[in-house]
């Protein structure tokens, strides 16, 4: 009788382990081989290139609203011609990684490495034709100080939004990111301020006539 006891305990125990490995079988996780010439949209080299990006933008729009509205000569300078030179080499060289990086499909939620998929997407997106727009030189290609050129190099701004996703694929707990996203806003509102400001400078400068007033004194000769 206790023989028997022992044989049933024992095919329990083998019933047992052939469940769990039957359970670890399905569950096992599949490695998947990632293309080598391929960005992982979430990795460390992308979100480090991506942060590269947002300083580079932010020393632009901090820049580009006073030299278009002010006209200051030290930003005319060669040597800031050779550094804004740079960083539009820089973001072409964004706009060609951005056709190798994957993305996550909103429907499925998984990601896409296909680079034909990748690429109509990027072109169907209207960041691309900002990204473009906002990266040719045009003041250096033509002669013309138009209104309209000078305002496509402001769209270099619009690259700051990335901070956004760059803060929800940081490795942080929630209290950080929500810190960031609140540092993220005050900064968006400063630049708002900011682009504004310059932006009715050149309106009142462009119109400014100044008429004096019927009772005016003058001290000296007109």
């Amino acid at each position: 009788m206790f023989m028997s006891n022992e044989g049933d305990d024992h095919q329990k125990e083998q019933a047992k382990r052939l469940q769990k490995n039957h359970n670890l079988k399905q569950f096992r996780l599949v490695e998947i081989n990632f293309p080598s010439n391929i960005i992982k949209a979430q990795g460390i080299n992308r979100l480090r290139w991506d942060l590269t990006i947002i300083i580079l933008a932010i020393y632009q729009a901090l820049t580009i609203p006073i030299s278009i509205a002010y006209g200051v000569d030290e930003l005319n300078s060669p040597i800031f011609k050779t550094v804004d030179s740079l960083i539009d080499l820089v973001f072409w060289i964004d706009i060609i990684l951005n056709f190798r990086t994957s993305f996550v499909d909103s429907l499925t939620g998984e990601e896409v490495l296909d680079p034909v998929l990748i690429s109509k997407k990027y072109l169907s997106e209207p960041r691309f034709y900002i990204d473009v727009l906002s990266t040719i030189p045009f003041g250096d290609l033509t002669s013309s100080h138009s209104p309209l050129l000078q305002f496509l190099g402001i769209l270099k701004i619009v690259r700051l939004l990335r901070i956004s996703s760059v803060i929800v694929n940081l490795n942080t707990s929630q209290d950080t990111k929500a810190a960031f996203k609140v540092a993220y806003l005050i900064f968006t509102m400063f630049m708002y301020i900011r682009i504004m400001g310059c932006t009715w400078y050149m309106v009142v400068e462009g119109q400014e006539i100044w008429i004096p007033n019927n009772d005016f004194i003058w001290f000296g000769n007109p």
